[in-house]
């Protein structure tokens, strides 16, 4: 069923596409927040990430002389502090050593489309965008060796995946350069409330809640596609 929705919304996004008034290219920055940036041990959700990079794909199509559909596909990558998480394993593990590395980034792949309430003024556009749709997320492996009696013991904690819904909002601004270029200034704030069937803090296999949340800001060049 999970997949019949992600394709609905595919296709519903590739009709925003096809009828799309504005389609811009951007990349900036990513931005963890909530337990998502968290470096707490404590908290079984802190995901001890960090800044990252943003790319993605927006594309507009005006309804209305102020309401319009939009519609976002992109990538945000947030790498994880492994050094952060270091320290804590080891204050939480006193008679132990530990080390612990993170071989790959976290990976957002977001499928988003909803509404866009915009006031142009002369030749800029300033906007609020409301959207919901899919992300997949990708946890990086880990790698935790314990150094206890005078061996090593390395741990493998595998990457993992899901899929779950998303949720954004977030603020557009428009200058319109000449009758085709567009140049775009965009911050999202994309939430998705994904789980994994591990633990990071524990052998055991139960499912984990881990929401991501992740604020992108990203600058970018729009085409227009349709004249007005």
């Amino acid at each position: 069923m999970k997949k019949l929705y992600i394709t609905g919304l595919l296709l519903l996004c590739m009709m925003h596409c096809c009828f799309a008034q504005l389609a811009a290219l951007s990349i900036g920055g990513a931005l963890p927040a909530g337990s998502f940036s968290n470096q707490n041990f404590t908290n079984q959700e802190s995901g001890f990430a960090q800044s990252g990079f943003s790319y993605g794909l927006s594309v507009v199509y005006p309804v209305y002389p102020n309401l319009g559909i939009t519609a976002d596909f992109g990538q945000m990558t947030a790498d994880f502090n492994s050094n952060a998480y270091t320290r804590s394993l080891n204050l939480a593990n006193p008679l132990s050593s530990f080390d612990m590395l993170a071989v790959d980034k976290y990976r957002v792949n977001q499928a988003l489309t909803g509404i866009y309430a915009f006031v142009p003024f002369n030749q800029f556009t300033l906007g609020v965008k409301l959207q919901a749709g899919f992300a997949h997320v990708k946890i990086p492996e880990k790698r935790i060796t314990e150094q206890f009696s005078g061996r090593d013991y390395t741990r493998i904690i595998n990457s993992a995946t899901d899929v779950a819904p998303a949720y954004s909002w977030g603020l557009m601004a428009i200058y319109k350069f000449n009758s085709r270029i567009n140049f775009i200034a965009q911050v999202d704030n994309i939430y998705t409330p994904t789980s994994f069937q591990f633990n990071y803090f524990s052998n055991t296999d139960d499912m984990q809640k881990f929401p991501v949340n992740i604020f992108r800001i990203a600058f970018g060049i729009g085409i227009s596609l349709q004249r007005n």
